[in-house]
């Protein structure tokens, strides 16, 4: 470890600096420290990010060392015949609601599922913001102070990815799934740059509580992502159970530096609207039983998972609101 020091324009500009040796070559991991600083306060923030450093070092030497498997079964069946016969009926029961509902009606019931939705999928995250406030931020453009503006923007930008799924018709695809990247990750990442791309090379990441490791960064990620499209695209099962299998294979390769749950949730609602089926919340009160399911599809067994999606389906089309 080391104090590396760069100069822009006359100011001094610390980082405190780790080299990792990996099988792919040497690393240099950084950590900033802060401009044109004392003596004294160098050494004060060198002991307080020592820890972040520490722990950037340990989760590029995991993934690194560790290597990635596929052991989701794009062939298992998840739904038994009396699940699949309730899932067609489920469809048909819910275009007619569409069909005899009053448009206002529907307009509403839309506006509070967006409204759930957008404070779910990023509370899931980390996201502060409140039910409440999201609902301000959505219907009157309000911007709450005790908050930071990429919470705003990742509200916002929930938003336009929602109503850009609605009325995607095309298959999906790289193109697809890229734009929806940027649409969710606009104005929160430090880099620009890694708004709707896939993680390069050296841009590794690791699932906080999970056994399993995502792909390294670089050129696997095009390819498993071409592996799951086309899987998803030529499956013989039904498109729910592809949706399913998709949806969980997607968060185990990571393919984004950030926005990976967001993204998945938002394409697995596309999946379900293609469907003729109603879009599903997901309750970040869940989160835990959800990510507890995703791992065990993650060992190959999808139908717990399954069964817990199916019954958020079933509760969204039986319900006079859609949830």
């Amino acid at each position: 470890m080391y104090t590396e020091i760069q100069r822009r324009r006359k100011r001094k500009y610390y980082y405190l600096a780790h080299t990792v040796r990996l099988d792919s070559g040497f690393k240099k991991v950084r950590v900033f420290l802060g401009v044109d600083l004392s003596k004294e306060a160098l050494e004060k923030e060198k002991k307080k990010k020592q820890d972040i450093l520490d722990k950037k070092v340990e989760v590029i030497e995991s993934t690194e060392k560790e290597q990635f498997v596929m052991k989701i079964n794009f062939a298992q069946k998840l739904f038994t015949k009396e699940q699949r016969h309730k899932l067609e009926k489920l469809k048909k029961q819910f275009t007619k609601k569409l069909q005899i509902t009053d448009k206002d009606i529907l307009r509403q019931v839309r506006e509070s599922f967006l409204i759930k939705y957008t404070y779910n999928t990023n509370a899931a995250e980390g996201n502060t913001i409140s039910l409440k406030e999201t609902e301000l931020i959505i219907k009157k453009d309000a911007i709450p102070k005790s908050h930071s503006l990429r919470e705003v923007h990742e509200i916002e930008n929930t938003v336009k990815a929602y109503q850009f799924v609605e009325y995607y018709q095309r298959k999906l695809d790289h193109k697809f799934i890229l734009d929806l990247h940027k649409l969710v990750t606009k104005n929160t990442l430090i880099n620009p740059k890694n708004e709707g791309r896939y993680r390069s090379k050296g841009q590794n990441v690791a699932m906080t509580g999970s056994n399993y490791f995502s792909p390294k960064g670089g050129r696997e990620i095009k390819k498993l992502m071409d592996e799951i499209i086309e899987r998803y695209n030529t499956s013989k099962l039904s498109r729910i159970e592809s949706a399913i299998l998709f949806h969980s294979a997607f968060i185990l390769i990571h393919p984004f530096i950030d926005g990976n749950g967001r993204v998945s949730r938002l394409i697995f609602n596309w999946m379900l609207i293609q469907e003729d089926l109603p879009p599903v919340n997901f309750p970040s009160t869940d989160h835990i039983e959800y990510t507890d399911l995703m791992e065990i599809s993650r060992g190959g067994d999808s139908i717990p998972l399954a069964n817990h999606l199916l019954g958020k389906i079933i509760e969204n089309s039986m319900s006079t609101e859609i949830k």
